[in-house]
């Protein structure tokens, strides 16, 4: 059978991939394995659609992320006119950073969560003690477990829009999948787009974010239980500049 996709390209695919998880601090021989075993497990399934699942990969997950959003949109955490996230305790009362990851995931380790959030400054504890997120956005300036697992469920979540996309049934729509492009853009005006595309992209998510609340399924009354199982949805932006190896070297 002829391949669908050339040599070249396959080349580029799963060179960016090795190199990441070589950056990262993945040895020559677990990459080796885990090239295997994936491979054992497409012949096993033939992509039957479990491949390329959205699914936790660590238990906290996207737990970090999703506290700083409850952190700058839940009445109970904002104050003031301009809705300042208000100072919270470690575990002291309902609306302690503990108590809220558990009502976020109850499965989710609220203690490595905190640890971790510490780690990479999303948080930081202020002279009464209290802690206050440093961003209204998970963005982590250096690898670390969070950021690496973001980055294999970005890729997971393209594959999968691209696989449902390839596959359109009545009863499933194609999801967006577009990007804005120019192969020449002047080096000189590099800062003043990525400043650009970050603030349009943050006016398109905080409208996105209202749309996505009024519509997640309720829960039961007095339980942090929902009345019926929902579906991670989303849309996520990305800016590139430069080529395909680029954003993986860091330079």
């Amino acid at each position: 059978m002829k391949d669908v996709m050339s040599k070249q390209l396959q080349l580029k695919l799963f060179g960016s991939v090795i190199q990441f998880m070589a950056t990262i601090g993945v040895s020559e021989a677990g990459i080796r394995d885990a090239f295997e075993v994936a491979i054992a497990k497409m012949e096993a399934t033939r992509l039957r659609g479990s491949a390329v699942a959205d699914a936790k990969y660590q238990p906290n997950g996207d737990v970090s992320a999703h506290l700083l959003r409850m952190w700058f949109r839940d009445a109970r955490l904002v104050r003031g006119v301009d809705s300042k996230p208000r100072p919270l305790p470690l575990s002291r009362g309902k609306n302690s950073l503990k108590s809220l990851i558990r009502e976020l995931d109850e499965s989710a380790d609220a203690a490595a969560v905190i640890r971790d959030m510490k780690a990479v400054g999303l948080i930081k504890k202020n002279t009464r003690g209290l802690y206050v997120p440093t961003a209204n956005a998970a963005v982590i300036p250096r690898l670390h477990p969070l950021i690496i697992e973001h980055a294999v469920r970005s890729v997971i979540r393209f594959v999968s829009t691209l696989h449902r996309n390839s596959n359109p049934t009545p009863d499933l729509p194609p999801l967006l999948e577009r990007y804005s492009y120019v192969p020449d853009l002047n080096p000189a005006d590099s800062r003043e787009f990525a400043e650009f595309a970050r603030d349009q992209g943050q006016a398109y998510l905080n409208t996105l974010d209202d749309w996505l609340e009024h519509r997640r399924v309720p829960k039961r009354r007095g339980s942090p239980r929902p009345l019926k199982s929902g579906v991670p949805a989303g849309v996520h932006l990305i800016t590139f500049i430069g080529g395909e190896s680029a954003a993986i070297a860091g330079r």
